[in-house]
């Protein structure tokens, strides 16, 4: 049968309609389709047949449309119509499609495109203020109390890795035996950390014995800084080595030691002369008491027996004095 416009809206405005809302001066409408969102006969979507709105989905608006000759199928009873974000675009489209409607339908239809519009754009401007950093006071009271809370929790923190650190050296060094079962990853961290300390140190001492370093000239004696010095013809001569001074000492030392035993050999030489000649001669007859005593006794001291005579050495001592110019040939 055909829809009588006028019976609905008689049946809803006297019986009873689930989305009316009857306040002292005007009744609302709940329902999504409705176009102003007041319960009177024009903006009725029930009692209408040929209806259009405006509603908004995701930030994005459509235009909806009903007519009569879709009425019997309901699936497909309104007609939808993406709308641009530009405004005039929009109201361009709308005066397209609600060409031969009703002036109140398409004023209302432009009216809420343009009121959905005004509150897009605050929602946008909220959402920026929201990504803004705000500056919260906090009470004097509850900053003294997260302050003491995080100095205890940082005390407890290190005073939890200091015991543990304490038992694991206990533990290795074998004080408590196999009295207590402890963990195995305690164990393993442990073995872990020795074992990267060990690699380090393997790494420093490869990376050590490649490393080149620039050090002074050795520290030469006060002979050798003497000889630098310019001699007095203004030549510089360059210092006696080290094999040198050592060839100096030795020819020194070996015509020293000459010179010692030729004395040793003229020494002993004397010694057997005089042992000799006191062998040769016979022994003297006691003395005999005359007159000419005196004379015996002077005889006596004229030839005394020959003494070995004493060795001695005689050690030089050189002064320092310049260093001594070589001309190597």
């Amino acid at each position: 049968g055909m829809q009588a416009d006028d019976v609905v809206w008689q049946v809803i405005n006297q019986t009873h309609c689930s989305y009316k809302v009857k306040t002292k001066n005007h009744n609302f409408c709940k329902n999504e389709y409705n176009l102003t969102g007041i319960c009177n006969r024009a903006s009725c979507p029930l009692a209408n047949s040929q209806y259009a709105t405006i509603r908004e989905e995701n930030g994005v608006c459509y235009l909806y449309m009903k007519v009569i000759e879709r009425s019997h199928y309901p699936r497909r009873l309104w007609e939808k119509v993406k709308l641009s974000k530009n405004m005039q675009t929009a109201l361009d489209q709308i005066s397209e499609n609600l060409l031969h409607w009703s002036e109140f339908v398409r004023h209302k239809c432009k009216a809420r495109l343009i009121r959905i519009h005004q509150y897009l754009i605050r929602m946008r401007r909220m959402k920026l203020k929201a990504r803004q950093q705000k500056i919260i006071t906090l009470p004097r009271k509850t900053e003294r109390r997260e302050k003491r809370r995080e100095e205890k929790a940082l005390i407890a923190a290190k005073l939890d890795t200091a015991i543990e650190k304490e038992l694991l050296n206990r533990l290795k060094q074998g004080t408590y035996g196999d009295i207590y079962n402890f963990r195995q990853e305690a164990f393993e961290q442990l073995l872990d950390e020795q074992e990267k300390e060990m690699e380090r140190e393997v790494e420093l001492e490869g990376e050590e014995g490649g490393e080149r370093q620039f050090v002074e000239d050795f520290e030469e004696s006060d002979d050798e800084g003497d000889g630098d010095i310019e001699d007095e013809g203004g030549h510089w001569t360059p210092p006696d080595t080290d094999e040198e001074d050592e060839d100096e000492e030795e020819e020194e030392e070996d015509e020293d030691d000459e010179s010692q035993e030729m004395e040793v050999d003229e020494d002993e030489e004397e010694d057997g002369e005089d042992e000799e000649e006191s062998d040769e001669e016979p022994a003297p007859p006691p003395p005999k008491k005359t007159k000419g005593g005196k004379k015996d006794a002077k005889a006596k001291k004229s030839k005394p027996l020959a003494a070995p005579k004493k060795r001695h050495i005689e050690i030089e001592y050189e002064e320092e004095s310049a260093p001594r110019r070589k001309t190597k040939n």
